[in-house]
């Protein structure tokens, strides 16, 4: 089977990821896989490499912006060409034109919404991308429960096809590795380190999180932050470290291509995001044999049990400081809550699983009549 993803970008993201993970899962089967991005940042992504490495074929269609015509009409001969049995779109930009391109070259398609609610798009832009995918998307998928319970509302006589999110399992660190990178991190072995990831943009409430991490600091002085990740306010975030006085506490780490190393060298997961559908970066530090401290948005209540966490609020900065006080204060707790939220995701958010159902849906979308008289 040919198969292409189309996406606005290979920046960080959990959206992004998925591909990885669907590229891995996919030797398993024929399947013959391209990425195409809209943005010309593929060669420096940190997700580049991954794929190239898994022989994915990466195409990119630029443009400065959405509607430009040259970048269309590029996309839809590139389409019309390659014949792909199926294209799955990702994202604002990737759902607005992929989906039109393959309409107009009459190629299979599905789109998937990655969060409960849309991101900071023009409102044009919004309107735009759910009338396409409502009105010409072969199917609608979700990446959780509550993301189809918020969206629902926007698909009236839609069915919206969830299929939750994936990660591969992590295996622990060996010791003397994980010691040293521990020291490489903070200094010292022995300190609590904390651990969040992901996109450095208003949507993931990094300044609650430091603005919570504070609070910890005068209970837990030791406790160490670190943060993986890249996005529009990495300096206001530096910023803010500098005034609440936690340069010798939390540290901004940019994009890093070893996140599961960095997750393995953790004690806790940490997320203060503001929404959410069902965030990749958790359920990998699940993976990874990390509790969780997060606030409850999209799926993380879905996931996440009191065996292996604790959700609160979002913009409850207060709320989160508490959360993750009283988790420190019972180390040995951790480590059995971490066993807890790896076998969790381990049995229910496995890439085989979740690539079979995706293939399931693919098959729906080209099969049609076959389908139909199966449901009779």
């Amino acid at each position: 089977m040919r198969i292409a993803h189309i996406i606005d970008s290979l920046g960080w993201g959990g959206a992004q990821k998925l591909l990885v993970t669907f590229a891995e899962a996919a030797r398993q089967h024929d399947i013959a896989l391209t990425i195409i991005t809209l943005d010309n940042d593929y060669k420096d992504a940190p997700f580049t490499s991954e794929l190239e490495n898994l022989d994915v074929r990466i195409v990119t269609f630029h443009a400065q912006r959405l509607l430009d015509l040259p970048r269309f009409i590029k996309l839809t001969r590139f389409l019309a060409q390659e014949k792909f049995d199926i294209v799955h779109t990702h994202l604002n930009y990737a759902n607005i034109l992929g989906t039109l391109a393959c309409t107009i070259t009459k190629t299979s398609t599905v789109a998937t919404l990655h969060n409960v609610r849309e991101g900071i798009e023009s409102k044009l832009r919004k309107k735009l991308e759910l009338w396409i995918v409502k009105k010409l998307s072969g199917k609608i998928i979700v990446v959780g429960e509550q993301v189809a319970k918020a969206r629902q509302p926007q698909f009236p006589g839609k069915i919206l096809h969830v299929v939750p999110n994936a990660v591969e399992s992590i295996p622990p660190l060996p010791k003397t590795e994980r010691q040293a990178l521990r020291t490489e991190l903070t200094g010292n072995t022995a300190r609590p380190l904390l651990i969040s990831v992901g996109r450095l943009t208003p949507q993931k409430g990094v300044d609650d999180l430091l603005t919570a991490f504070a609070q910890v600091c005068r209970k837990h002085p030791q406790a160490a932050l670190i943060i993986a990740g890249a996005g529009s306010i990495f300096d206001d975030l530096n910023t803010q470290i500098k005034s609440l006085g936690l340069e010798n506490n939390a540290w901004l780490l940019g994009s890093r291509t070893d996140v599961p190393r960095l997750l393995g060298a953790s004690d806790l997961f940490v997320s203060a995001s503001h929404w959410e559908g069902l965030p990749v970066a958790m359920l990998e530090a699940m993976s990874a044999g990390l509790p969780v401290a997060a606030t409850g948005v999209g799926d993380v209540p879905v996931v996440v049990t009191s065996c292996s966490g604790v959700v609160v609020p979002p913009h409850k900065p207060e709320q989160l400081a508490q959360a993750i006080s009283d988790l420190l204060d019972k180390p040995e707790q951790l480590a059995v809550m971490g066993s807890a939220a790896r076998e969790r995701v381990n049995l229910h958010y496995s890439p085989s699983v979740w690539l079979n159902r995706l293939l399931a849906l693919y098959d729906e979308v080209l099969s049609p009549g076959i389908t139909a008289l199966m449901e009779i």
